[in-house]
């Protein structure tokens, strides 16, 4: 049995360097969000979603595109198509 390739996410960021947080927040009763942050050299990168999957994988994206790039400060929030505006 192999691991879905968004639960090897923390060790991978964590092999780059990265302190990774992962938090389970509520907005609503019975409406699970997920925070993820990433830290590294004084930089911060932030995801939230409604699953962890996206979630995780958003926060690669993150990391990938900003620390390229010169890093900073981001947040990317994903809302769930599911739940209407």
């Amino acid at each position: 049995m192999s691991a879905d390739p968004w639960t090897l996410v923390p060790g991978k960021l964590k092999a780059e360097g990265f302190s990774v947080i992962c938090e389970r927040i509520s907005d609503e009763p019975g409406r699970s969000q997920w925070r993820a942050t990433a830290s590294r050299d004084g930089q911060q990168w932030t995801a939230y979603g409604c699953d962890l999957s996206s979630v995780y994988l958003e926060l690669i994206r993150l990391t990938r595109d900003l620390s390229t790039a010169g890093g900073g400060t981001a947040i990317s929030t994903r809302e769930d198509p599911r739940i209407a505006a």
